[in-house]
């Protein structure tokens, strides 16, 4: 923006210094190159104030500004901590399984006699505390 205004002012003050001096200097065709002194100066006058008001008016685009993407960021891992092998006890659920089970010859309640056999019995799901091996690892 100073720019412009520093090259009007220039160009402005150029043009009215130089157009005095050449519409008073008389030489001695003077009555012959009139017309041609007259047009020469309104035509520059005019070339001067196209310039000018061009550079006034020409709209500049707005500058951008490129900023480098900043790198991401990764925090340091933690450091590593080994932690040795060990027996830890845990809750484990253990499903509906089926058993067969030798059951001896044995009386019943009302005193008859029953041969040993083999019985199937359905034990449910349950949680059972067991001791598990945990192999040594990093933390």
């Amino acid at each position: 923006m100073k720019t412009k205004i520093i090259i009007c002012i220039t160009a402005v003050s150029l043009i009215l210094v130089t157009t005095p001096a050449q519409s008073l200097a008389g030489s001695r065709h003077h009555h012959h190159n009139r017309h041609w002194e007259g047009a020469a100066v309104v035509l520059g006058g005019i070339a001067a104030l196209g310039i000018v008001s061009g550079l006034i008016a020409q709209p500049r685009p707005p500058r951008v500004y490129y900023y480098p993407v900043p790198p991401a960021y990764y925090p340091p891992p933690p450091p590593s901590r080994w932690v040795p092998a060990h027996w830890q006890i845990t809750r484990v659920w253990e499903p509906e399984t089926l058993h067969r089970v030798w059951v001896p010859s044995h009386y019943d309640n009302v005193g008859n006699w029953i041969e040993g056999h083999w019985e199937e019995r359905r034990s449910g799901g349950r949680w059972v505390v067991k001791r598990v091996w945990v192999p040594g690892h990093y933390q």
